[in-house]
């Protein structure tokens, strides 16, 4: 991500001094895109954890879908929907 930020920051408008100097000079910009990417994927959970996270919310009339979608070539994508019960009725 960083390199797109380094990539992409001459094509933002209004191309400011301030932003040219937070992308290129003091590499603040592109080092926040790699901490937030860092964090987020440290923040990630498992299926196993979402479905006990997700356990404590069970109502009647309403369902949790907890799975992934893999893809060849693809990282897996973990997903979780809240679903009313009558919707998946319908399947």
């Amino acid at each position: 991500m960083p390199l797109m930020v380094w990539l992409f920051t001459p094509l933002i408008r209004p191309l400011t001094p301030l932003r040219l100097l937070l992308t290129y000079v003091l590499p603040v910009a592109p080092l926040a895109s790699f901490w937030d990417g860092l964090v987020s994927a440290l923040r990630a959970h498992r299926p196993e954890e979402l479905r006990a996270l997700t356990a404590s919310l069970a109502r009647e009339g309403y369902t949790w879908e907890v799975g992934e979608v893999k893809r060849p070539g693809k990282p897996t994508v973990t997903y979780v929907l809240g679903l009313p019960a009558s919707s998946r009725s319908g399947q």
